[in-house]
């Protein structure tokens, strides 16, 4: 494995690392995580594909700077995606990275085939709801405290997260990096709620895509991916019945099976 690292758009230092060996795949990972979240498929994936794993800025080998918006880690992705050579790119992107994804691939012509799970989008009219603005105000209290553990879990809480799998994120090795992120929950948190999905510029948007789906997801993930499949001209649905937005660690095998059935077809 090796670490390359690119200057984005502001001077910020992303990093991303490489394995494995074939077609070029791009990694994105969402919130509260960083590039080791893969580790459960990198091996699969990276025995049919040149596998490169991005930290978004804030976390692992990645820098940050003071200032943070949607568009600056558009920027980052930008600059990775400009860095790789080999080919068409393939990316495969989580959550919060997945919106960052969409934005960052809609102008290029160099990408054949594009993997979004469950970016968090909010179509139609967007009032604040008073349980999410309780637990913001939460997650921004604890992290004044720097109680970090507390700011993640007031975070799974809001989205629903199931107590048997906050328990498994706490027993999971990368649950340290978990906690070493928690800062940049709340910056993401306010940029997903500003965020506007431009759905005619979308329309443009030929690329092959894959939208995945947990079948028990909450009812924003089954919002935005009914919306994505009707604007997006060449994307389909794929639904994991039973799963949430953790199936890259509760049903890996099944995930992993999906991903490489559309990027090899």
């Amino acid at each position: 494995m090796t670490t390359t690292h690119v200057v984005s758009a502001d001077g910020v230092k992303i990093a991303y690392e490489t394995s494995g060996s074939g077609p070029p795949l791009v990694l994105v990972h969402g919130t509260s995580s960083e590039r080791k979240r893969w580790k459960p498929v990198l091996a699969a994936l990276q025995s049919k594909f040149t596998v490169h794993a991005v930290d978004r800025r804030g976390r692992g080998d990645s820098g940050d700077s003071d200032q943070h918006s949607l568009q600056t880690e558009v920027a980052d992705v930008t600059a990775v995606l400009d860095s790789i050579n080999g080919g068409p790119l393939r990316v495969l992107a989580h959550s919060f990275g997945a919106i960052v994804t969409l934005e960052a691939v809609r102008p290029r012509s160099d990408v054949s085939k594009l993997i979004v799970y469950e970016p968090p989008i909010r179509f139609g009219e967007r009032k604040p709801e008073p349980e999410e603005e309780r637990y913001i105000q939460e997650q921004k209290e604890r992290l004044a405290r720097n109680d970090r553990e507390g700011v993640l879990e007031a975070f799974y809480r809001w989205r629903k997260i199931q107590p048997e799998a906050l328990a498994r994120f706490r027993e999971a090795p990368n649950w340290p990096d978990r906690v070493a992120t928690a800062h940049t929950l709340v910056r993401e948190n306010e940029a997903v709620r500003g965020y506007q999905f431009d759905v005619e510029a979308f329309r443009k948007l030929t690329i092959p895509t894959l939208l995945i789906l947990g079948g028990d997801s909450v009812p924003l993930h089954h919002t935005a991916a009914a919306t994505l499949s009707k604007t997006l001209p060449n994307s389909t649905v794929v639904v994991l019945d039973g799963q949430q937005h953790d199936a890259i660690d509760t049903d890996t095998s099944r995930f992993t099976r999906v991903v490489l059935d559309f990027l090899e077809s």
